[in-house]
């Protein structure tokens, strides 16, 4: 792969930039070219010699967002240490550990709204071209890479397939935070630690400390 310029690559992130931004507040449909290119300052002329199509430029946004979630979720497994985890697992010491994966209350608004959008999207029109199928599942198998030596250091285990757990528990905690913005006033802090009684014990099932 042909390394991009610093140019290109300023480019090609305030494009992405722009594309989280008005996708957020315009909707998959009504996210267009040239309100894109406009947010960020560019002509048609720069988004075209970027991406080929919008899908394509959604699908970017998409792939960077996750990556960037993933990158928090390898800090907050990494700031666990090691040792003995309590089971059952507080809804406290997990909503401590989530909380330190969202970016900022503003950008995960826009961020569920993204999702959320895109998701519609796939519904309306099965078979084209999706924007998340590929880098979800790529997401998934790298959190689940992240975490499994994670909790095996912190002398736990999960109960059963540790791939399947994973995605039940990304689709939990997914939902956890869509309850938690719910009715939050903008820039206030969210705290999803009141939503988690449901979530918690989702958790417990699925972990189990080893027999010696």
């Amino acid at each position: 792969m042909q390394e991009l310029s610093p140019k290109r690559t300023q480019t090609q992130q305030r494009l992405l930039d722009a594309a989280f931004r008005v996708l957020a507040s315009d909707g998959f449909a009504g996210a267009s070219i040239e309100t894109i290119v406009a947010e960020a300052g560019f002509t048609r002329g720069a988004f075209y010699s970027n991406f080929d199509s919008k899908e394509e430029l959604f699908a970017a946004v998409v792939d960077r967002e996750m990556r960037r979630r993933l990158e928090l979720v390898k800090v907050a497994v990494a700031q666990l240490g090691e040792g003995k985890v309590p089971v059952p697992v507080t809804a406290d010491v997990l909503g401590k550990l989530l909380e330190a994966v969202i970016v900022d209350p503003q950008t995960e608004r826009e961020w569920q709204i993204v999702m959320t959008e895109l998701e519609l999207d796939e519904l309306r029109n099965p078979g084209g071209p999706s924007a998340l199928a590929e880098p979800d599942l790529a997401y998934i198998d790298e959190v689940a890479e992240a975490l499994i030596p994670a909790v095996n250091r912190l002398g736990i285990e999960f109960d059963g397939d540790p791939d399947v757990i994973i995605r039940l528990l990304i689709n939990g905690y997914l939902a956890v935070i869509r309850q938690a913005l719910r009715g939050l006033p903008r820039g206030a802090d969210i705290s999803i630690t009141p939503q988690l009684e449901w979530f918690t014990v989702l958790v417990e099932k699925f972990l189990r400390v080893p027999q010696a």
